[in-house]
């Protein structure tokens, strides 16, 4: 993650490269207008069912802060889905990145079946995409993964 400079629209930080993601949380506000939570349900029925499916670890490329890639561990492309979920205008920029070192949430007993926020807190990294208002916010979430600052 790297501080902005004036030229770069958003976020505040840089995150680049290829992650597998084992589980993840779908929300959204309660200002989220009636009109749209269909797409964070729509969203959880999606992913929920790539999980029942076996189709966990999600493959995912991310450049410049933005999710390019995001594929089912059988190589099938979601990108578009997701895109279309946590709202385009948004370009799947990450709207949140979060180290956790909670040693009190054990991964062994995370149970990804069940969309869950407090799965957020495993220790390891998660971002997200969607602000839960205008579209789906979508964690992604990584157990056990390190983050590198650059300064």
């Amino acid at each position: 993650m790297i501080p902005d400079n004036e030229d770069f629209f958003h976020p505040g930080y840089i995150v680049n490269g290829e992650v597998e993601v084992p589980g993840v949380a779908i929300a959204h506000h309660r200002i989220m207008p009636n009109q749209l939570t269909h797409l964070p349900k729509r969203a959880w029925q999606l992913l929920e069912g790539l999980f029942k499916e076996r189709r966990f670890p999600l493959k995912i490329k991310i450049e410049n802060s933005q999710l390019k890639e995001v594929r089912s561990a059988d190589g099938t492309d979601f990108t578009d889905e997701i895109r279309e979920l946590s709202n385009p205008q948004l370009e799947l920029i990450l709207v949140e990145m979060a180290v956790s070192n909670n040693p009190g949430l054990d991964v062994s007993n995370l149970d990804w079946s069940v969309n869950s926020v407090l799965n957020e807190g495993a220790r390891g990294v998660h971002f997200a995409v969607g602000d839960g208002v205008t579209g789906a916010h979508i964690d992604f979430i990584c157990p056990n993964m390190e983050a590198v600052l650059i300064t």
